[in-house]
């Protein structure tokens, strides 16, 4: 019997999903992240305006890599719910090559088996939370390989203001509340600039207004 798929060329390796948190899962995220992060406010605020590139800040892990699981759960838990969302997206897709996409985010993430999809032990996922000023941005660039792996997939969380992300030739506008699953070793990525975005909620309690964090999640 020949397979059904077909092979369109507008398959990607990324997806952006708007408005994916709302509003108190934001102020939840917002909370958890600044409540790890022991930098006096004042000084994280000096920094953030003036900076022409991303703060990271700590989120308490014991090392580089080590399972966010107990930090911060509820990122873990969005995570891989954005995660079981692009799986569902692949699968239904007609191309075979977004069935192995499919496969390949399923081997992150707790999930139930789906048509082979979801089996196995999952992974822990680790992650790190950046914040950006007005003036801040990222060079587009591919993440490094990690013993030998082919793709890395992660699950980008927005809040704050609206930013101009680069995936491949595509600029994404990402507003707070989106969330982007993407494989950041094959996909040419990275922050153009962030919006002076009059829209910017003060309901989030940023510890400073005009700022954009963002948390990302990875095996």
């Amino acid at each position: 019997m020949e397979s059904t798929c077909t092979t369109p060329f507008n398959i990607k390796r990324f997806l952006h999903f708007s408005s994916f948190l709302n509003l108190n899962q934001q102020k939840d995220l917002v909370s958890a992240v600044f409540e790890l992060d022991d930098t006096e406010v004042e000084e994280l605020q000096s920094l953030v305006q003036t900076s022409h590139k991303s703060k990271s800040l700590n989120l308490k892990l014991p090392n580089c890599g080590a399972s966010l699981h107990e930090n911060l759960p509820l990122a873990v838990h969005l995570a891989r719910r954005a995660f079981q969302r692009a799986v569902k997206i692949y699968m239904d897709s007609p191309d075979c090559r977004a069935h192995n996409y499919a496969k390949e985010i399923s081997s992150l993430i707790d999930s139930s088996p789906r048509d082979g999809v979801g089996e196995g032990e999952p992974q822990n996922l680790t992650g790190i939370a950046l914040i950006y000023g007005l003036k801040a941005s990222m060079s587009p660039h591919y993440d490094s390989p990690v013993e030998n792996q082919r793709y890395e997939w992660l699950c980008m969380f927005s809040m704050g203001c609206s930013i101009r992300f680069r995936c491949d030739n595509e600029i994404l506008l990402v507003c707070s509340g989106d969330a982007v699953v993407i494989d950041s070793m094959n996909v040419f990525h990275g922050v153009e600039s962030v919006q002076d975005d009059s829209k910017f909620d003060k309901d989030l309690d940023f510890p400073f207004p005009m700022a954009r964090l963002g948390v990302l999640l990875v095996s």
